[in-house]
């Protein structure tokens, strides 16, 4: 493994940085020497001896992180698929890295199980999602985020590459017939912030699976243009539905950057203090919909009615719970809260008498520690 002085490191982007290095794991280390699955594995000292005569040939991971050139302080996480297989090719790289002094770890992606269905969107999200904590963590740590997605499963390593590169973490590679490090670049992506928002309530259950009833029953809930577009961005899996990978990250970039957005003070008049202390099981969304009324640059999720000119309504869709607010000398101000869909659509339509005027702000609002 060749080690190189900091200012001098091939495919770092900040070089006063040490790097945290994800790599995602196939079975290039078993396969390269011949090994066929319907064969008998091959032990574990014999891999990592294979490894040292050789290690850009017998291995796809090590080909890249050689280019590399691990630096003293970086540190490198081997993804690898929960198979006897992908456990031990991560762990003959594990030992290789580790005799070159390098700090290492092998994480198993449980979800990323030994068959065709696990292959898919369950266990590409799960690998995601180790991807992005890890990223996460790594910055937090003071380390740059790089991925090496050489080895592993087509389907892994594309995923893989997305979800990091739409993340702003540099990703590499590097094929056997050339062998040079290619840089992919980040992804400028953008997302419809508007459609998160307004789709949210959906978009939020389908952050874990869901049955597909359950799914379907959600979106009723949403106008129809939003429930096309939303079908479009979710995935069936074994009778589940859930957000394919790349959504599910680009939608969590979207929470996390809502909820670091300046807010408005927030007011709560009496009848929706009441409305909110016994809201229950509603407490969560009634939270997040305030939030998004006190949020400076507005929302398309609000409406006016016509028999309370002086209130805001939404968000607009068949949910159950709904807010009016209003807005003045830069505060909200909650007047009123519903739970029920139906309770909502007999008090506001066509019914004069809600008004901010008789709903003045009387205490603070203060979201719940889990919001």
């Amino acid at each position: 493994m060749t080690i190189a002085a900091h200012n001098s490191a091939v495919g770092c982007h900040n070089v006063s940085m040490n790097r945290m290095i994800l790599t995602t794991v196939g079975v290039s280390t078993l396969t390269n020497d011949g090994w066929k699955p319907d064969q008998k594995r091959p032990e574990l000292a014999w891999l990592v001896n294979k490894l040292k005569e050789n290690p850009k040939e017998a291995s796809a991971e090590l080909r890249v992180l050689e280019l590399l050139e691990i630096q003293p302080g970086d540190e490198v996480s081997l993804l690898h698929t929960a198979t006897a297989e992908g456990e031990l090719a991560a762990k003959a790289l594990q030992a290789y890295l580790k005799a070159k002094d390098v700090v290492c770890e092998c994480v198993k992606i449980g979800a990323l199980a030994g068959t065709a269905g696990a292959m898919r969107n369950g266990g590409l999200r799960a690998l995601a999602e180790e991807i992005l904590e890890r990223a996460e963590t790594a910055r937090k740590r003071g380390l740059e985020p790089v991925l090496n997605f050489n080895g592993g499963y087509k389907t892994q390593t594309a995923t893989a590459m997305a979800v990091a590169a739409a993340e702003g973490v540099p990703c590499y590679y590097s094929h056997e017939t050339f062998g040079e490090l290619v840089e992919i670049p980040t992804l400028p992506l953008t997302w419809d912030r508007k459609f998160f928002s307004a789709a949210e309530p959906v978009l939020d259950l389908l952050l874990d699976p869901v049955e597909q009833c359950e799914f379907e029953a959600a979106l009723e809930t949403l106008q129809p243009e939003l429930q096309n577009r939303v079908r479009r961005i979710a995935v069936s899996e074994d009778g589940l539905v859930m957000l394919s990978p790349l959504v599910w990250s680009a939608y969590g970039r979207h929470r996390k950057a809502e909820q670091q957005t300046a807010l408005m003070p927030v007011k709560l008049s009496a009848r929706a203090a009441k409305e909110l202390k016994d809201s229950g099981s509603s407490r969560k969304r009634f939270d997040a919909l305030i939030r998004k009324a006190a949020m400076k640059d507005g929302s398309t999720e609000w409406e006016t009615k016509n028999a309370c000119p002086d209130l805001l309504f939404g968000p607009k869709g068949r949910v159950d719970e709904h807010i009016a607010f209003s807005k003045a000398h830069g505060t909200v101000t909650i007047a009123a809260m519903w739970t029920s869909n139906t309770g909502y659509k007999d008090e506001i339509d066509g019914k004069a008498g809600l008004s901010a005027r008789d709903h003045p702000g009387e205490e603070d609002w203060r979201p719940s520690p889990d919001a």
